[in-house]
């Protein structure tokens, strides 16, 4: 599930997935698929080369200025 974290603007500063259909706005399988980590097997599990099904993968996405470097 992705964790949006807005820099203002949100009550709490963050919110969920969609309570009623229960759907991330971001699918972390899919992104990693499409940048290569791994495919996807026939019980619509992410497999990696190295870890086959057996990984977790986590992010943040925010639209907060950061400094890079």
């Amino acid at each position: 599930m992705a964790t949006i974290a807005p820099s203002e603007g949100s009550e709490y500063g963050y919110w969920y997935a969609n309570r009623e259909t229960l759907k991330a706005d971001l699918s972390f399988k899919y992104a990693a698929y499409r940048a290569g980590v791994g495919n996807f097997g026939m019980n619509h599990l992410l497999i990696t080369k190295d870890f086959g099904p057996k990984v977790r993968m986590a992010a943040i996405l925010t639209d907060a200025p950061l400094v890079s470097g």
